[in-house]
């Protein structure tokens, strides 16, 4: 018995190396652990199935299965835990996931008491075998081919695209060999919901890939699905989830604007009234105005705004400072012949007579990038960037201010608050997402942060940062709806890339939610952000002209 044990002995060196360990001999029925099998399930799932013997007369600490990435240099390990029965006799299955594509891993399953270790005769997992499962090496889903794509890949949770009721999806299938023309393909969402799928196992094929085409239902519920391709009933669950968006948006044409051709320019400013949308224009003076009756939907030439041209330059700012009534714009100003800026003077619209009154001029250090919103009969102001220069009057560089101010429109008074707490630096400049519920007002950042101010106490506080699409966005806009918040459209200020997403801000759970993502990129017409409100319900984006037939359209916008 005792030479039986010592060729044990030996025999278990050679599987362990140099880890010379004493064995310590002890009265009992040997405990076994044997790897049954290994079974590929897809590109990075093995099912591993083992049989133990606990034995007699000792008492097994703990049991694991050891994995090796063979591929790589590395000679770190992973173990997986072994949840053991009272049984003598067990069998187990451990799920193992490669870490890295295509590498073979090296397993052993070990028993531990406290004196001893078993372990089973060690197995190779051939992930890179790529005559596996019928020749097929992996499916993927096709996350698109442009930047802006992947604007909306969520690597951490694994979702690589958002679609639509009845929109399709592709998959490509990368083989050794390519499978029949007779293989039977199919689609399961969440590995139950069978859904429509077309290709073709033939014709023209590059570098061992053919692509497949999924087609979403149109009554699949809003919500993110795993995808399950079948072929020949072997089942490959891809790696990237689809979420379906609650949203839907559709393009409404509408008639194009009177003397269009008088106009044609960047939409600078816009404000919207109870069932009036008026929209300023700007590519030579004077600043042009129309108005669009949402529910008559007839355009109408409004009264230019009254600049004196002759000896001032005039640039209105993004910044919307409008309620229901009332109606303020700003215009930074310099005197003809030199583009130095010289001050900052505030305008009222008067819609019942469709007159424009300049009332104030703005006292802050901004020059650019502040934020501006009123409440009640208060206008306020600040932040943003003051111009530096030079002792020879040259452009240096821009200064972050944090300034705050607020204007009684009655009293005709400025007064100085509080700080505003965040730096308009670099390209913060652009803070100018603003929208306002009674006394609170909120503020969209650059860099996708989020405040609340309390026009009541003078406070502000940070909510929820926007953790989805691009990491620097410029000139979305910020709207309350219903005790949320929507952010539409913008831009990122790298590559000046148009976004056309709608983001969605549950103000009772402080959660960010994706709603909706129009399906064609806006035209020319778009100046610094893309206009947008709320008329009955519906999101109204626009309006806009598709530069291929200039037909002019608004997006609408179903949240729900």
């Amino acid at each position: 018995m005792k030479i039986y044990l010592c060729v044990l002995f030996i025999m278990s060196l050679a599987f362990t190396g140099c880890d010379k360990k004493e064995y310590i001999y002890e009265e009992f029925e040997k405990p076994t652990i044997e790897i049954l099998s290994t079974d590929i399930e897809s590109k990075d799932v093995c099912e591993i199935e083992l049989k133990i013997n606990i034995g007699v007369g000792v008492t097994i600490k703990n049991a694991y299965l050891k994995v090796w990435d063979v591929t790589s240099d590395s000679t770190q390990s992973e173990d997986y835990k072994i949840e053991l029965t009272q049984d003598r006799e067990q069998i187990h299955k451990v799920i193992v996931k490669a870490l890295k594509d295509k590498h073979d891993y090296k397993i052993r399953a070990i028993l531990r008491s406290d004196n001893n270790e078993y372990v089973s005769s060690p197995k190779i997992i051939r992930f890179s075998d790529i005559l596996i499962q019928n020749g097929i090496n992996y499916i993927n889903l096709y996350l698109g081919d442009n930047e802006r794509d992947y604007f909306y890949v969520d690597e951490i949770n694994k979702i690589g695209k958002n679609l639509k009721k009845g929109e399709l999806f592709l998959f490509n299938i990368y083989y050794s060999k390519l499978p029949s023309q007779n293989t039977k393909t199919e689609i399961k969402l969440n590995g139950n919901i069978p859904i429509r799928t077309s290709i073709e196992y033939s014709g023209w094929m590059e570098d061992g890939e053919v692509s497949g085409i999924g087609y979403l239902p149109e009554d699949i519920v809003p919500g993110i699905y795993t995808i399950h391709v079948y072929m020949d009933e072997v089942e490959y669950i891809l790696e990237y989830k689809i979420r379906i968006l609650p949203g839907s948006s559709e393009r409404f044409y509408i008639d194009p604007r009177p003397d269009k051709e008088s106009y044609i320019g960047d939409i600078t400013n816009y404000f919207v009234t109870d069932n009036k949308a008026y929209y300023i224009h700007n590519l030579i003076a004077p600043y042009t105005v129309l108005s669009f009756d949402l529910n008559t939907l007839k355009w109408k030439k409004m009264r230019d705004i009254p600049l004196n041209y002759s000896d001032q330059y005039f640039n209105i700012q993004p910044q919307r400072i409008s309620s229901n009534n009332n109606h303020y714009f700003l215009f930074r100003m310099s005197t003809k012949g030199s583009y130095d800026y010289d001050s900052m003077t505030l305008w009222e619209y008067i819609e019942v007579n469709d007159s424009w009154s300049r009332i104030t001029t703005y006292p802050g250090l901004g020059e650019s990038g502040y934020i501006a919103f009123i409440v009640g009969d208060n206008i306020y102001m600040g932040g943003g960037v003051k111009n530096v220069y030079n002792e020879y009057g040259a452009f240096i560089s821009q200064k972050s201010v944090t300034d705050f101010w607020i204007y009684n429109i009655k009293n005709k008074t400025w007064k100085r608050l509080g700080n505003v707490p965040y730096d308009s630096t670099g390209y913060d400049i652009y803070v100018n997402s603003t929208c306002v519920n009674g006394h609170d007002v909120f503020t969209f950042t650059h860099f996708r942060d989020l405040w609340k101010y309390n026009s009541q106490n003078d406070q502000w506080s940070k909510l929820e940062t926007l953790r989805g699409g691009p990491y620097d966005r410029i000139s979305s806009n910020l709207l309350y709806y219903k005790n949320k918040l929507y952010l539409v459209g913008g831009r990122t200020s790298k590559d000046n890339i148009g976004l056309r997403d709608v983001w969605e801000y549950d103000l009772n759970s402080n959660v960010w939610s994706l709603v909706d993502i129009q399906e064609n990129v806006f035209g020319t017409t778009w100046g610094l952000d893309i206009p947008s409100f709320f008329f009955n319900d519906i999101l109204y984006i626009g309006y806009g002209a598709l530069m291929y037939d200039d037909k002019e359209f608004f997006y609408k916008v179903k949240t729900k």
